[in-house]
C-alpha cells in the first residue's frame, strides 16, 4: 500500500514577501511543485480592476504602489496560467487570469 507522504510548506522568500509552495515527492505525483497564490486585497472589485488595472480603492493606503502591484501580479498570474484564489473574486474564488492584448486582463472563474 502506497501512503501519502506529508507536504512541504515553504512560506518564506528573500525579498520578505510569502508563497506557499506544496510539493508532494510521492510515487504517483503528476503535478510536480503547486503555486497557488492566494491574492487578499489586490483586487476589491474584479471586472473593473482587471479591465483597468490603475483603478485602486480608497483602503489603499499607497495607491499608486496599489497599481503598479496590479500590474505586476496580474502578468505574472497570466504569463505563468497558475491558479489564483482571491478573497474578493467572483464564486468560487478561485481561477485563471487572461491577457487580453490589449494592456487589460479578464478574471476566468474555475467553473
Amino acid at each position: 500500500m502506497i501512503r501519502p507522504k506529508p507536504l512541504n510548506m515553504n512560506v518564506s522568500r528573500e525579498d520578505g514577501s510569502q508563497k506557499l509552495v506544496l510539493v508532494d515527492a510521492g510515487a504517483g505525483t503528476l503535478l510536480g511543485p503547486i503555486r497557488l497564490p492566494l491574492w487578499g486585497d489586490i483586487v476589491h472589485v474584479a471586472a473593473v480592476q482587471f479591465a483597468d488595472p490603475t483603478v485602486t480603492i480608497g483602503y489603499d493606503v499607497d495607491q499608486a504602489e496599489a497599481e503598479r502591484e496590479h500590474w505586476r501580479v496580474f502578468d505574472d498570474a497570466a504569463r505563468s496560467r497558475n491558479m489564483i484564489g482571491g478573497a474578493y473574486l467572483p464564486f468560487p474564488g478561485l481561477g485563471h487570469v487572461r491577457d487580453n492584448g490589449d494592456k487589460t486582463s479578464a478574471y476566468v472563474p474555475l467553473n
